[in-house]
């Protein structure tokens, strides 16, 4: 869209953070990055849709952009009314869509019991066919071809195992 932005100038500008979980306490997930996204090791955790909404949201006047959480939609319609049109959507998912994951828990300051998927990663989904879903993967170096390809039922069940989170932004008005 021509934004002007990289992830750097992102999380310091628009991610709101809270700190890595400690001694079963934490941040909510839904509300802040929790952790350090620059950090390995347990201390870059990871947020869900609504904080990328809030963080999109806070750019977008300044860029024009309309961000809207489709949480809960199956990927079979998130394909047809956005991806058929040409329209990527950031996808909640696990790591290389692996369904033998492990949580962590901690209880958040206003005491809501927090179950946290440790192999959570975001996405973007940019095709699919018969077979396949298709991704810019940021924990994989693609090369040329610059996406990656995750069978249909990896990644269902994976999509499933985050609670069905998904995000589109566009222009205002619509499109790409």
């Amino acid at each position: 869209w021509g934004v002007q932005i990289d992830s750097e100038q992102f999380v310091k500008d628009y991610l709101d953070m809270g700190p890595a979980p400690s001694g079963g306490r934490g941040p909510n997930p839904r509300e802040v990055y929790v952790g350090d996204p620059h950090k390995e090791n347990c201390l870059g955790w990871g947020c869900y849709a609504p904080v990328i909404v809030k963080a999109v949201n806070k750019m977008a006047d300044r860029e024009q952009l309309q961000v809207t959480e489709l949480s809960g939609r199956p990927l079979e319609e998130l394909c047809s009314a956005y991806i058929h049109n040409d329209i990527p959507v950031i996808l909640w998912a696990t790591v290389d869509m692996k369904d033998n994951c492990t949580y962590t828990y901690w209880t958040t300051p206003d005491g809501e019991r927090i179950k946290y998927n440790n192999k959570l990663h975001c996405l973007l989904l940019v095709g699919y066919d018969e077979s396949y879903y298709y991704f810019h993967d940021p924990l994989k170096n693609t090369g040329e071809k610059k996406y990656i390809g995750y069978s249909k039922e990896k990644v269902e069940a994976a999509y499933d195992l985050l609670g069905l989170q998904a995000v589109i932004i566009e222009k205002e008005g619509g499109g790409t």
